[in-house]
């Protein structure tokens, strides 16, 4: 058998606790019930029920049997309430009622006690009709809360994921553009060189041709001998091709789900000269 631990609210020293009064909300064991509490002239209309009935006894049924003519005042503590004030909504006794009730309008407390109980009642079954929707309601929100959450969780994943590759598709985009900085500046330099030996050379044979053109407008016959040593028989080199065409494109590497592009060169190839062989045929042909 399961010990009891709880004491007799009456002796507070005996656990053989079996017996609740109602009305003095007491627990009570055996020998008080019988040699104490029943022995107390006050406590004789007091319902004393067992405990285990007690535990299934409705709230209705239980608050119905309180004592209605031994309510203390809560502000004389020696009076006891005998009328219920319903302008002010308190229960009060005969100083209460000199003090501060006068003119109100009064009502007998067994009277409001029972409209109380009714009330309260009608309130009990509603909350008890509410309270298996508010629990269903909970549950069905507690399960859209719990799939949205990981929804969302994924979601985030998701977004952090692309987040970070974008991130690295940024940074290799931008250690592309420093490759391309780096084939384009030396490639550009070259032809700015080459551009300039150019010019260079072309102004030289402008100015040897603007000679001759003078000399021969001349019709002094010194100026042809002068302007043939001035422009001398010695021209620069005109080389066939200085350079050829290339081109710089974007590459995109296997790794589609990133998408990053590399950097290829590609020369232009172009005809510079023909020959016209003897021999009918030509097969083998090797770069």
């Amino acid at each position: 058998m399961a010990q009891n631990f709880i004491t007799c609210q009456f002796c507070e020293t005996s656990n053989e606790t079996k017996w609740k009064c109602i009305n003095c909300d007491l627990i009570l064991c055996q020998e008080c019930k019988i040699k104490l509490h029943t022995k107390v002239k006050k406590n004789e209309n007091h319902k004393v029920v067992d405990l285990k009935e007690f535990s299934n006894l409705g709230a209705s049924e239980t608050i119905r049997d309180v004592d209605l003519k031994n309510i203390q005042c809560t502000f004389h503590t020696n009076e006891l309430c005998f009328i219920y004030c319903q302008d002010c909504k308190v229960l009060s006794c005969a100083v209460c009622l000199l003090e501060s009730h006068q003119n109100h309008k009064l009502a007998k407390i067994e009277d409001v006690y029972s409209i109380r109980v009714k009330e309260l009642q009608e309130q009990d079954n509603k909350i008890s009709q509410n309270l298996p929707y508010l629990e269903k309601w909970g549950s069905n929100l507690q399960a859209i809360k719990s799939d949205e959450q990981t929804q969302y969780n994924e979601l985030k994943q998701t977004i952090l994921k692309q987040q970070s590759e974008l991130k690295e598709r940024i940074t290799k985009k931008e250690n592309i553009i420093t490759e391309l900085d780096k084939l384009w500046i030396p490639r550009e330099k070259e032809i700015s060189k080459h551009l300039q030996d150019i010019k260079i050379k072309g102004d030289d044979l402008n100015d040897k041709k603007s000679k001759i053109q003078e000399a021969f407008q001349s019709h002094n016959a010194s100026t042809i001998f002068n302007t043939s040593v001035q422009v001398g028989t010695d021209l620069p080199d005109i080389p066939d091709n200085l350079l050829s065409k290339q081109q710089i494109i974007l590459s995109q590497t296997k790794d589609e789900k990133i998408g990053i592009d590399s950097l290829v060169t590609i020369p232009m190839l172009k005809i510079t000269r023909t020959y016209t062989p003897d021999i009918p045929d030509i097969y083998k042909l090797k770069p």
